[in-house]
């Protein structure tokens, strides 16, 4: 898998990321059609009711969403 922030490892897999950030992941594998599928930062249900004691400019009212994100990758049947 390959990240837009630079990131790169072999699913499954964990990583950290700026929560304020969106980010687009390519999901490739042999034999496999790569797929490109986007995580985007959400308000967090925290950031709704603490509202302004949350530092805005450092991403901690986001939360990144599909979490965890799931991707099926369509294969070519072996012959």
């Amino acid at each position: 898998m390959q990240v837009s922030n630079g990131v790169t490892c072999v699913t499954p897999c964990t990583f950290k990321a700026a929560r304020n950030q969106s980010l687009t992941l390519t999901i490739s594998k042999e034999g496999c059609h790569s797929t490109t599928a986007a995580i985007v930062p959400t308000l967090a249900g925290s950031g709704v009711i603490l509202g302004g004691l949350i530092d805005y400019g450092t991403g901690a009212v986001y939360d990144l969403q599909p979490n965890p994100l799931t991707v099926s990758l369509v294969c070519e049947a072996k012959s």
